[in-house]
């Protein structure tokens, strides 16, 4: 029973160590792309208005 718990626990630990990485590199993408989208809209409003 316990040893079940120590097994589960420890690949639980090295399976967040393997997707923390790759969760990372999406979330920084993602509001990567939210930043570049706000900025290419500002700038068609711009454009639009003049």
């Amino acid at each position: 029973m316990l040893g079940d718990a120590m097994i589960n626990m420890i690949a639980g630990m090295i399976l967040g160590m393997a997707v923390y990485p790759i969760m990372m590199k999406v979330i920084k993408s993602v509001r990567q792309s939210i930043r570049v989208n706000r900025i290419l809209r500002q700038i068609s409003d711009t454009q639009k208005e003049s």
